[in-house]
């Protein structure tokens, strides 16, 4: 895959739909449910991203370390994990 840099505007569009979206989720959302948000959003919006692209990192990102996070921490941390993996392919 060719994403080699992704620029900050693209990257705060992600965000701003994976927040805005998990703005609308009952109480605290889960690790999965922030996983899940980031990473649609980065399909909607990252046009080299496909669906087979987003559950191939479903099934290997690690969502352990955000039990402990804010969920705009978590967010990062799913966008980061995405974008350095989708750059190793």
């Amino acid at each position: 895959m060719s994403i080699r840099t992704t620029n900050s505007n693209r990257r705060t569009a992600v965000r701003t739909r994976a927040l805005r979206a998990l703005a609308t989720v009952p109480g605290e959302p889960s690790p999965s449910t922030i996983q899940q948000a980031s990473l649609e959003a980065i399909y909607r919006e990252h046009p080299g991203v496909r669906l087979e692209d987003v559950l191939d990192l479903k099934a290997t990102l690690d969502t352990t370390r955000m039990a402990d996070q804010s969920v705009a921490t978590a967010v990062e941390g799913v966008i980061d994990q995405a974008f350095a993996e989708l750059s190793s392919w």
